[in-house]
């Protein structure tokens, strides 16, 4: 299941800028703005391919030496190389190349809303913390999920920065999904552990760290064996390594990317987005004698229709024969036109027929529309040109502010129902003081993520602002 979408591609996904030298990727790297490496290494554990984008970067570009081992390097717009003498193994010549492989906005997004929904989904584990190591503890064969306060585990004092280990008990090649809350935190250094032994690689490909609240992650040199989903957070980390997938908002620092992309099964929680919008409109009618019955389908997007200025489309068949109708405001029609019908009567447009085989017919500058006896079939397929260039993408960052802004309600509403719980049934003040720290700074991180939001919303505007 392909759960972090293009990103499960990639050993480096970041969703804003990325900085490093004398370190490397084992494998393929995403970067949303501006790649600045030194002596950087990228690729050495793939097959060679001239065709594969194993660097693909949407904003600035300044590479001085290091290996692109066995792909190309990509750039969105080539007159935002600064620097590249990068070598690439591949052969293809020259590097840079212009393209633009990943929809950035649309995958960015995807990443936000599923590390947002993933941190809502219910514990089925449990986090002890025994002489300063965690140990997350699941039965499940399938899908084990952990919620933990990264600054104070299982109300112990220590936070993820502080553990001297920590040991995931449950079932071998089950998901291990570790949702874990604080705007600040960091991996310390310690050794991780499946079921008691030094955990590998392999392990890691199952496992997941979700911090969805976090925007700073310290240096430390913990190797962390599971991939990382920190969507607002900026990694500057230490001298270690990742077994696994890292997904942040910045990544600074000498950490080493180890290419063991993620193979467990988490739940779908995000619609898909689409950028292209297309719709078509099929009837097939069969006319025996003077009967007729007909069939009529119709599909219908946001930011196209069936004529040149509506929002919606609707399609209707009666008489002996078959009438397809589209209306507007001020226009029918079977596809694109100004005042067209193909039913009885209009004011530019003839339709006639006759009893055995029926035909109607409408003409205009660009269209017409057919229907005839025994087995006939009309199709109308408009693709209408969006009055603003940045529509369709506009649309996309709109509803997908709107999904989050959602999810941000149900955590509210989840916050709510936690402190009424608390002031209902803890008896201990101690313990009633911490679950309020803990809503507290969770609203804080809501606040700030509206922030965003809204700047979002702001931007977008902006990008539309002429149309």
């Amino acid at each position: 299941m392909n759960n972090f979408k293009i990103a499960n591609d990639f050993n480096i996904y970041v969703l804003n800028d990325h900085s490093q030298s004398n370190v490397d990727s084992e494998g393929r790297v995403a970067v949303t703005n501006n790649a600045t490496y030194s002596n950087y290494g990228i690729g050495n554990t793939l097959t060679s391919s001239t065709t594969r984008p194993d660097l693909v970067v949407g904003g600035k570009m300044n590479i001085l030496s290091g290996t692109n081992f066995n792909g190309n390097s990509v750039i969105s717009d080539i007159n935002n190389v600064i620097n590249y003498t990068m070598t690439n193994n591949n052969g293809v010549l020259p590097q840079p190349i212009q393209d633009s492989p990943i929809d950035f906005n649309a995958q960015n997004e995807y990443l936000r809303c599923a590390s947002l929904n993933w941190s809502l989904l219910v514990p089925n584990g449990t986090a002890k913390v025994e002489y300063g190591g965690l140990t997350l503890t699941g039965n499940d064969p399938n899908l084990n999920i952990f919620s933990i306060n990264g600054n104070n585990i299982d109300n112990s004092g220590l936070g993820l920065a502080n553990l001297n280990k920590i040991d995931i008990v449950a079932p071998n090649n089950s998901t291990i999904l570790i949702n874990v809350a604080g705007t600040s935190l960091g991996f310390g250094s310690y050794g991780m552990f499946r079921n008691g032994i030094t955990a590998t690689g392999n392990d890691g490909q199952y496992i997941l760290f979700n911090l969805y609240e976090c925007t700073n992650i310290s240096a430390g040199t913990t190797s962390v064996k599971g991939g990382l989903l920190a969507p607002y957070a900026t990694y500057d980390s230490g001298y270690t390594n990742i077994e696994g997938t890292i997904m942040v908002y910045n990544l600074f620092g000498n950490i080493e990317a180890h290419n063991y992309p993620f193979i467990g099964s988490l739940p779908d929680v995000c619609s898909d987005t689409t950028e292209s919008t297309t719709s078509s409109s099929t009837t097939e009618s069969t006319t025996s004698s003077s009967t007729t019955e007909s069939t009529t389908s119709s599909s219908t997007t946001e930011s196209t229709t069936s004529s040149s200025t509506t929002e919606s489309t609707t399609s209707s068949s009666t008489t002996e024969s078959t009438t397809s109708s589209s209306t507007t405001e001020s226009t029918t029609s079977s596809s694109t036109t100004e005042s067209t019908t193909s039913s009885s009567t209009t004011e530019s447009t003839t339709s006639s027929s006759t009893t055995e085989s029926t035909t109607s017919s409408s003409t205009t500058e660009s269209t017409t529309s057919s229907s005839t006896t025994e087995s006939t079939t009309s199709t109308f397929s408009t693709t209408t040109e969006n009055p603003c260039a940045f529509y369709s993408a506009t649309n996309n960052i709109i509803n997908s502010v709107a999904k989050e802004q959602e999810a941000l309600a149900t955590i509210i509403s989840a916050e709510s129902e936690k402190i009424k719980f608390a002031t209902e049934n803890c008896k201990d003040c101690k313990e009633l003081i911490c679950i309020n720290n803990s809503v507290e700074s969770m609203l804080t991180t809501i606040t700030n993520l509206e922030i965003v939001l809204q700047n979002k919303i702001k931007n977008t505007k902006n990008m539309c602002k002429d149309c």
